[in-house]
């Protein structure tokens, strides 16, 4: 992997320098840029099949943890060079320029009709129930919705049926032969007539297990060649536990209503950490997910104490690389004590290789850190907002801009979106206000932002000052309305543009009704469509859809082209029924094969895994 880094980066480079700018995600180079990566020899891991001789397979994870880390755009050298060294790096390229994917299809890249968004098949995944990641209160961790992972065993070439798969932790007690708490299936890019890119009816399970014997509430990661899970289980007596799942490849594997158990009947594999800090004497919960610090093979992993109001970070290694995982060492987050403030119960980490540092919200409104390098790891406690009481979710952080954004819901008060830097200093104003808060949810959940933001604002260049920002790059985010704090409302928030770009305005620049009365919503995600110039943003909602006339008046998913600014829903706005609402989203990518251009989700109301093509994509 390292060498594929260094050689798209040094071609990356030599154009930036040569004035032909790769920031916006118009690429037109891609036959050069593929011939260039697929020249090398060797593969990436060894689940399936070798990949041909002299042929670099990439694969590309997709999973909750690349939306909350950005490689924004810069003219600095010294600071790409720097950057390129992180695996992330080059999955989050991928993930921004899926335009070039697959590219060996024989299917060819026509464009298709704009016909609405199609549900290709949706499959039970059992006695299933999800909501808010919390174990119970306000304040309790996690926040947001629980995303899939999808993995892409080679974006050089046409989809594998077989080696493409989606995965999912299960909110679910599980038991062998009965309810999974893990799921995952292949045959993907199929529908209900056989008339997919796979000519099946529908997905194929490709693994159900029951993984100790508490839920899996959160998020998974995957290894980078899609052999290994990694995830955590939570149990309601207090303790945790976090896991290395091969995935088995023979005997029987389950089925999410027949779970099979790792390493009895197949040669799966589960090895599990019990998350305490003194070895079982203080146990420790947490609905949380774990980030992987690909470079060092280390995983960070945060768990609370509702009782006493703490928690603690943990860093786990080895975790994909082979070996036993062991707690490396774990820190205390105690940022109640020290300010004198409200709770710190911490969010699910992110980790930063730009600054070697770990974020995290807390539930007293901080954007925490942990410095991480050798030596002794140290806290470093945020300010306490203006609001307080709060449920936490995980920041987004943008390492090459050098700041760091979160998102909060004040128990009692209203919800808010933050900026730090990563020094933890404010940025611009100290909270943008949007709508009331609600103790129904723990939104506004994930931030995400507009292409203009991604790829059109060349930054501080490490902190040298001196970057702008082109067009009018935004922040999206649900969160409530400001008359009773029942309607989940889609908000806009704009950008202060000067040498220290990009500084978030103090207010919010648009809103606009998600639903027609009470509702929760999911975390928005942006997809910028290079092939016809559109920028999307997909969100949805647990009830009273907009959407009326194809989201029907229930739960829905919403396609809103945010191309030319903040979109207005309407009763119009392209949707489909979602009972219960979505969970979080990963988008597939842009392609013109059949069932191949998707986006993965699943329905809380009745537990189903649903892949809906974007046919407006093309």
């Amino acid at each position: 992997m390292k060498s594929i880094v260094v050689v798209l980066g040094c071609a990356l480079a030599s154009m930036s320098l040569l004035g032909q700018s790769v920031s916006n995600r118009q690429f037109s180079a891609t036959s050069e840029l593929q011939r260039s990566l697929g020249n090398g020899s060797g593969n990436q891991g060894s689940f399936g099949n070798v990949p041909a001789k002299n042929h670099q397979r990439i694969g590309i994870v997709s999973d909750w943890s690349q939306r909350h880390v950005l490689f924004s755009p810069t003219n600095d050298p010294a600071v790409m060079t720097r950057i390129q060294q992180d695996p992330r790096w080059l999955q989050s390229w991928y993930l921004h320029h899926r335009q070039v994917w697959w590219g060996g299809s024989p299917h060819g890249r026509l464009k298709k009709s704009a016909t609405p968004i199609q549900r290709d098949w949706n499959i039970s995944l059992g006695t299933v129930t999800f909501g808010p990641i919390m174990d119970s209160g306000q304040v309790a961790p996690g926040g947001g919705q629980t995303f899939p992972a999808k993995y892409t065993w080679d974006v050089t070439q046409a989809p594998d049926c077989t080696r493409d798969y989606i995965a999912m932790g299960l909110p679910a007690t599980p038991a062998s032969g009965g309810q999974a708490n893990i799921v995952g299936f292949n045959n993907l890019y199929s529908n209900t007539g056989g008339t997919g890119f796979c000519t099946v009816t529908g997905p194929s399970p490709l693994f159900a297990y029951a993984s100790g014997t508490g839920e899996v509430p959160a998020s998974l990661s995957m290894s980078l060649d899609g052999s290994k899970l990694a995830y955590v289980e939570d149990i309601f007596s207090g303790s945790s536990y976090f896991h290395v799942l091969k995935i088995g490849t023979t005997g029987s594997n389950g089925t999410p209503t027949a779970a099979a158990v790792p390493g009895v009947g197949n040669n799966a594999s589960d090895v599990r950490v019990l998350l305490s800090p003194d070895s079982g004497l203080t146990n420790q919960s947490s609905t949380t997910a774990p980030f992987i610090d690909y470079q060092t093979d280390a995983a960070y992993i945060t768990t609370y104490d509702e009782t006493s109001g703490t928690g603690y970070l943990y860093r786990i290694h080895p975790v994909f690389g082979g070996g036993t995982p062991s707690i490396s060492w774990s820190v205390v987050v105690n940022c109640a004590s020290i300010d004198g403030g409200p709770p710190s119960l911490p969010s699910s980490p992110v980790y930063d290789g730009f600054t070697d540092q770990v974020f995290f919200t807390d539930t007293g409104s901080r954007v925490d850190h942990v410095r991480t390098p050798e030596g002794t790891p140290a806290l470093v406690c945020g300010g306490v907002g203006t609001f307080a009481n709060t449920a936490a979710n995980p920041p987004v952080v943008d390492g090459t801009n050098l700041v760091v954004y979160g998102a909060f819901d004040n128990d009692g008060a209203d919800e808010y979106v933050t900026q730090r830097d990563t020094s933890g200093t404010v940025v611009g104003s100290n909270g943008v206000e949007l709508g009331l808060e609600s103790s129904a949810s723990t939104g506004p959940y994930d931030v995400d932002f507009d292409n203009d933001y991604y790829y059109n604002c060349n930054v501080r260049d490490g902190g040298s000052g001196g970057g702008t920002c082109t067009g009018n790059p935004l922040l999206y985010t649900a969160a409530r309305d400001f008359t009773d704090g029942s309607t989940p409302t889609l908000y806009a928030v704009g950008f202060n543009i000067g040498p220290l770009a990009p500084d978030l305005k103090n207010s919010f620049t648009s809103s606009t009704p998600l639903a027609t009365g009470a509702a929760d919503s999911s975390p928005v995600t942006e997809y910028y469509n290079a092939t016809t110039g559109t920028d999307y943003l997909f969100v949805g909602v647990t009830n009273n859809c907009a959407a009326t006339t194809s989201g029907g008046t229930g739960g829905c998913i919403m396609s809103l082209n945010i191309t030319n600014g903040p979109p207005t829903v309407t009763a119009s706005t392209t949707a489909l029924a979602a009972p219960g609402g979505p969970t979080g989203m990963v988008i597939d990518n842009d392609s013109t094969d059949p069932e191949a251009s998707s986006i993965y989700y699943v329905t809380k109301g009745d537990g189903r895994l649903v892949k809906a093509t974007q046919s407006l994509l093309h």
